[in-house]
């Protein structure tokens, strides 16, 4: 049986299609604000990479911001339970889940049996998650895959006493007109992420195995920076880090199938 998940984000929109313990595709769009449009558009081409057409697909799932504006999947799932069997696909030892998107930060502590046991969710606030780093990046002239890095290089640290993106940007700006490294500016705001995740993970009660997924996952300074203050190994996503909540919404329609 062949089952596709997709995961309309506010950034970017995945989809993965599974057959039984594999998946064959996915494929990751730009969403554009257009949810429905977005999800179209990675579930048609991750099935021209597996080489299907859309009637081998016997069941979808959507799951992220925009699943309830996509229409023509079977079924609409909240995130949290597909992050999570996403993840356990992968590292079924995990036991906390530090999921970092475009706009929002997940932290999920799981039981024994991998159920939920707590979540915490961050402010809604841009702060910590990828769009502060983009955000970022544009400030310091970086391309998005050169910030964290860049970020490894920091000297020093540079008090970034703003939490608020549009305020933290004009900070950003001034310490570059000081004559501050881009570095060590990189490296701070990186610290001031991770210190709003760990802060999250303490109210949680992180317990090992550890990962990180979503977009923010692809950040070497971040993942560095968070074994750091966490002063534990964390594990990765082995493919893409941003596939794991459309993986998991593929398991939910497998399940549904049943």
């Amino acid at each position: 049986m062949i089952v596709a998940g997709c995961d309309v984000g506010t950034m970017t929109t995945k989809a993965v299609i599974v057959k039984k313990n594999s998946i064959l595709a996915y494929d990751v769009v730009r969403t554009n604000a257009k949810p429905e449009e977005a999800a179209k558009q990675a579930l048609d081409n991750a099935l021209k990479k597996a080489r299907l057409s859309a009637r081998k697909i016997k069941y979808s799932v959507c799951t992220g911001w925009g699943r309830k504006k996509v229409t023509f999947v079977n079924k609409a799932s909240p995130e949290v339970p597909c992050f999570v069997r996403g993840v356990r696909w992968f590292l079924p030892t995990v036991r906390s889940i530090i999921d970092v998107g475009a706009q929002t930060s997940n932290i999920v502590v799981l039981n024994e049996q991998g159920k939920v046991r707590d979540s915490i969710a961050n402010d809604r606030c841009a702060a910590g998650t990828g769009k502060f780093i983009e955000i970022m990046a544009e400030a310091l002239e970086l391309d998005i895959n050169e910030v964290g890095p860049e970020s490894l290089r920091a000297k020093k640290n540079i008090s970034i006493s703003n939490q608020c993106v549009v305020f933290a940007e004009s900070e950003m700006v001034s310490h570059v007109n000081k004559g501050e490294e881009v570095a060590d500016i990189a490296g701070s705001i990186h610290q001031s992420i991770v210190n709003r995740l760990v802060s999250m993970g303490n109210r949680a009660g992180l317990i090992e195995d550890i990962c990180i997924t979503g977009g923010v996952a692809k950040n070497s300074g971040i993942v560095k920076r968070l074994a750091d203050s966490l002063n534990v190994k964390i594990l990765q996503i082995p493919e893409d880090s941003q596939i794991v909540s459309a993986l998991g919404a593929a398991v939910i329609a497998m399940e549904n199938r049943k």
